[in-house]
Parts: structure tokens; C-alpha cells; sequence
């Protein structure tokens, strides 16, 4: 068995031949610059045996300059299977997520359980499941399928409120396509069986299809940005400018609407006229297309009328994120676009980016 540098070096390389990033390398998209610190880095590592830590990489970081925990599984390591100091690290960083009111996410890329470990490591996934259940309704939970999610490991990321999958590479099914073939005979694939597009657009389990793992966590990002950090705080507020711009996006509203009520019109294009910038992200946009789910952004002169006109519930999980369509207002320059949510009045310090320390700039107010 090959241990040692050797070894290490070529994990990479086995995720990069999958088209998969590494954890650390998903760890570093999801966060703002320089902001995420590990917690129990060592637990579970065996030096001796060349492993120097568990499958999973627990720790705190920031995004648009808020923590935010996550656990992140590590195929290169074991499968990224579960056993006792996995369930240990995934269980105290959830305590200590709760502890903070921060929200949670959850970067799955696992074999299951780890059978070398039997009952303990299935023990620790009740564990999970009791802290999630503790956390849900709380602070926001998120969880990005990047790879196998098979077992006891897919009931966790039902009790999140929103899961992320990749076109590729994503699957989330109780039982494999060989106990499916063994029980009942049938040939299936893992993408038929609990693929990205199956969970997206047939059964509606997850809420975001990603094109690759960096818009599954630009879209982790975004959401972020514009949810509480738990329920008893109120959602970031944006600065909004009314423009020119703006005043003739609203007036289209006059023409969009026909007034021949057999004529279809495109609801979309209604949405964003009446939104602030034109941007609004869609939840399960794939999965019952005859409805539409969508949220704008907040912004300072919105949520006042939204004080005056309604109870607004902090901790509804309906998040704002800029269609990637071509016909979108969207800007992927966020923090200078002011047709993204992170873009702030001139007169105002803007919003963290990935490439700016969170100390250097302002956060939301």
C-alpha cells in the first residue's frame, strides 16, 4: 500500500480525473479570501499509517463578511466515508454552529457509513440527524451534493432546507443500482436512479441544479448573502438607488400584461419589473414549472414597506439569486453591477467579494 507524499499528491489528481474539485478546493469558493479557520484538523488522523486527519474538514469562515460553518467530506480520504471522529467533528461543529446562530453548510461527497467501523459509524448519522433536527428552523441549513451521497448519509441533506446538485456527478438514493438490480431485477443508472436532473425536475428533493460545482456553491454563496443568519435576526438589507433605469423598467409594467386574459405573457418578465434591479433568484426551477417561486433582494426602501404593509418572517428560507439566463439583468461582477444584490449606492461602502478580506470592507447592514 502506497502511503506517504506520493500518495497525497496524486488524491487531487483522482478528483480532478472525475471532474470533482477537492475539498479544500470547494472550501475556498465557497468563502471569502483568507477567512476560513479549521477546528480539529487532526481528529482522527493516523500518522503512522499516513493519514494525517479524518474524511471530513470541519471549520467557520465568511461570506459577504458573515461566518458561516460547513463541513466538507473528503472523497480523497477513505471514500469521505463516516465512522466515529467523522460524526464527532460534523456533530461539535454543529453545536458550536448553534451556539453562534450561524447558518450551516453541508459540502456531501461520501461513500456511506464506514462498514470497518459497523454499528459505531451508523450510530454517529443519528447523531447528525438530532442535530439537524435541532438546528432546523433555527439558523438556515444548506447542503451541496458534489458527489455520491448513498445510505444513511441522504436522509441528512432531506432535513436541510435547501439541496444544492451538479448536472454531473451528483446522487442521492437510499439503495445503489445493484440492490435495485438484486431485489428487483430492474438495470437502472445511478443518474436514473437519484441523479441532479431526476431530483430536480421529477421528484423535487433538491432546489438548485448546477451546470459544475462552481455555480452549485455561487449559488450557496448568493443565497447566503440575502438569508438571516438565524431566526431571531433580521435578513441583510442592500442599498437601493431609484434610477432612470429603474422608473422605465416599471412602466413596462403597463405593456407585459395583455388585456386579452387567453393571451400567455411571460411571468418572469413581470417579476423583474417589479423587483428592485431586475433580479430575483427561482427555487426549484426545474420542478413544477406551471408555478414560480422567487424573492428579490431586500432593500432598505422594500422592507420598510414591507414593515408597514405585512408580517415578514425572517427565517423564510426563500432566497434571491440572478437567473443565469441570457436574458437576465444578472451581472457576474456583483460587487460593482447595480444590477446584482451586492452592489451598494456609491455613497456606501459595498459588500465583501471573494477577492476582498471581509476586514477591508463593509458587511451588510
Amino acid at each position: 500500500r502506497r502511503t506517504g507524499p506520493r500518495r497525497r499528491r496524486a488524491r487531487p489528481r483522482q478528483q480532478h480525473a472525475k471532474g470533482k474539485k477537492t475539498a479544500r478546493e470547494r472550501l475556498d469558493l465557497l468563502f471569502d479570501t483568507g477567512t476560513f479557520e479549521e477546528i480539529g484538523r487532526f481528529q482522527g488522523g493516523n500518522i503512522a499509517g499516513g493519514n494525517a486527519g479524518a474524511a471530513v474538514i470541519t471549520g467557520f469562515g465568511q461570506v459577504y463578511g458573515r461566518k458561516v460553518a460547513v463541513y466538507a467530506q473528503d472523497f480523497s480520504v477513505k471514500g469521505g466515508t463516516l465512522g466515529t471522529a467523522e460524526g464527532e467533528k460534523i456533530c461539535r461543529l454543529m453545536d458550536m454552529a448553534i451556539d453562534l446562530k450561524v447558518p450551516i453548510v453541508a459540502i456531501v461527497d461520501s461513500g456511506g457509513a464506514r462498514i470497518q467501523e459497523g454499528v459505531a459509524a451508523l450510530t454517529q448519522y443519528g447523531r447528525i440527524f438530532r442535530k439537524t433536527c435541532e438546528a432546523s428552523g433555527f439558523v438556515p441549513q444548506l447542503s451541496l451534493i458534489l458527489g455520491p451521497c448513498a445510505g444513511g448519509a441522504v436522509y441528512c441533506p432531506a432535513l436541510t432546507d435547501l439541496i444544492i446538485m451538479t448536472r454531473e456527478n451528483s446522487n442521492m438514493f437510499v439503495t445503489g443500482p445493484d440492490v435495485v438490480k438484486a431485489s428487483t431485477g430492474e438495470t437502472i443508472s445511478m443518474a436514473d436512479l437519484g441523479g441532479g436532473e431526476v431530483h430536480n425536475r421529477v421528484s423535487g428533493v433538491a432546489h438548485y441544479l448546477g451546470e459544475d460545482e462552481s455555480d452549485a456553491i455561487d449559488y450557496a454563496r448568493t443565497v447566503l448573502a440575502y438569508l438571516p443568519s438565524n431566526s431571531e435576526s433580521k435578513p441583510p438589507v442592500y442599498a437601493y438607488a431609484v434610477t432612470r433605469a429603474e422608473r422605465e423598467t416599471a412602466k413596462r409594467l403597463a405593456t407585459i400584461v395583455p388585456t386579452n386574459e387567453r393571451q400567455p405573457y411571460d411571468m418572469l418578465e413581470v417579476i423583474r419589473c417589479i423587483v428592485d434591479y431586475g433580479e430575483f433568484v427561482q427555487v426549484q426551477e426545474l420542478f413544477g414549472a406551471s408555478a414560480l417561486v422567487a424573492s428579490p433582494a431586500s432593500t432598505a426602501s422594500r422592507l420598510a414597506s414591507w414593515r408597514t404593509s405585512r408580517t415578514c418572517s425572517p427565517a423564510s428560507w426563500t432566497s434571491t439569486r440572478p437567473r443565469k439566463s441570457p436574458d437576465s439583468y444578472a451581472c457576474a461582477t456583483r460587487s460593482t453591477c447595480p444590477w446584482s444584490p451586492s452592489w451598494m449606492c456609491p455613497a456606501t461602502s459595498p459588500a465583501p467579494t471573494r477577492n476582498t478580506p471581509a476586514s477591508s470592507a463593509a458587511a451588510p447592514r
